[in-house]
Parts: structure tokens; C-alpha cells; sequence
């Protein structure tokens, strides 16, 4: 029996992806520059503040996610199936990597407010 009903699971799933997009759109780092202009583009405190909310955007999609699976997996299987769990497993998969996504962000911008020293520009990347 599933904790949560169809009905939260559908909105479970259109917020992963309403909060998802929201999350990338939210931060949009510069690609096709200089050195020098990411390390600025990441000293600005708006940039920063993005970076951190865009990790709360992410990493509460990637809940959402995994509550909508868990919800599907149950679904699928029924009475003694196994056909969700396969899902699931790759589903978490999609789970841990959003969420690594989402601390990069986050983590980034957070240090830099902290006035800790900024990171390689490879990483700003």
C-alpha cells in the first residue's frame, strides 16, 4: 500500500519537473569566456544567490522525484511483481546524481558568501 495516494504522486511529478527547470533556469554560468571573467562572473553576490537558490530548486526536485517513484514503483509492481523495481533502481540513480548536481551549486555559491577563496576555474566551469 503506497504512504502516498495517485493524486499527490501526479502532483509529486510535475513539481519534479516544474522545480527542475526552475533549478537550471535559475543559473545561467557563462561557458564561452575567459578565465578571468567566470571568476568575476562567480565573485557577483546576485550570481551567488542564484547558485544557492537554484540548489534548493534542484534538490527539492530530485525529493519529488524520488517520492513520484516510489509511488510508480508500487504501482507497477502490484500484487508480487517486480516490474517497477528496475525502474526504481535507475530512477535512484537519476536521484543521487540530481542531488550531486544540486550541492555543486550550492556548495559553490555558499562557500564564496562565507568569503571563502574561490575554487579552480576548471571547477567554476
Amino acid at each position: 500500500m503506497s504512504v502516498i495516494g495517485p493524486r499527490l504522486a501526479a502532483v509529486l511529478g510535475i513539481a519534479f519537473a516544474v522545480l527542475l527547470f526552475l533549478g537550471v533556469a535559475s543559473l545561467s554560468v557563462p561557458h564561452e569566456v575567459s578565465d578571468q571573467e567566470i571568476v568575476d562572473w562567480w565573485r557577483d553576490s546576485a550570481n551567488q544567490n542564484a547558485a544557492i537558490i537554484s540548489m534548493y530548486f534542484v534538490a527539492f526536485s530530485a525529493l519529488a522525484l524520488v517520492l513520484f517513484l516510489g509511488h510508480l514503483r508500487e504501482r507497477l509492481n502490484g500484487e508480487g511483481g517486480t516490474a517497477g523495481n528496475a525502474m526504481f533502481a535507475v530512477g535512484t540513480g537519476a536521484f543521487v546524481t540530481i542531488l550531486s548536481s544540486a550541492a555543486m551549486r550550492g556548495v559553490i555559491g555558499a562557500a564564496v558568501k562565507d568569503n571563502e577563496p574561490l575554487p579552480g576555474v576548471d571547477t567554476l566551469r
